[in-house]
């Protein structure tokens, strides 16, 4: 791998021999530093797409998990929760402050809780029934049956324990 080692702090020789050789790509164009980017969302967490996110709600409201006024109260929510997650001495300030002082006044770190954290795993368990209410849809042939692989026996079985047991 000595060809495709640059010797410095970050040394990747073997997606650089990936990219070089395969990809064809030339050494300057990537690779030379360490770049990421992280994308955080604060509690509670939703799907992303408009649809989806409408059907999370639903789910919501059947299992009576929040009130029907949940879906407008969501962006307040979320907006206090993003603020109480990200608040540093540059952005939200006041929050920041407040709880330092709080934190010297009592004498130990105080952490502000954030909203709806019950929501948490509810997500998950969204999605997992979403997906087993597809699958047996697909077993019971009416949704793109056509396009999709016949399932064993052994599958189905699984199929029907796993709906029977889910998280609301």
């Amino acid at each position: 791998m000595a060809p495709w080692r640059l010797g410095n702090d970050y040394d990747r020789p073997i997606p650089r021999r990936i990219g070089e050789d395969v990809g064809r790509i030339s050494r300057d164009l990537f690779g030379q530093q360490k770049m990421a980017t992280v994308t955080e969302f604060p509690s509670p967490p939703v799907p992303v797409g408009t649809q989806l996110r409408r059907e999370y709600f639903c789910f919501l409201r059947e299992h009576r998990i929040v009130s029907p006024l949940w879906q407008w109260a969501y962006p307040l929510v979320h907006r206090i929760n993003a603020r109480i997650v990200f608040h540093t001495p540059h952005h939200y300030r006041y929050i920041y402050y407040t709880r330092r002082l709080l934190s010297k006044l009592v004498g130990r770190d105080i952490n502000i809780q954030l909203f709806y954290r019950c929501l948490e795993g509810r997500l998950y368990c969204f999605c997992v029934n979403k997906r087993v209410k597809d699958h047996l849809a697909v077993l019971h042939g009416q949704a793109f049956a056509a396009s999709v692989p016949a399932f064993s026996p052994a599958d189905q079985e699984t199929l029907q324990l796993t709906s029977q047991g889910l998280c609301p």
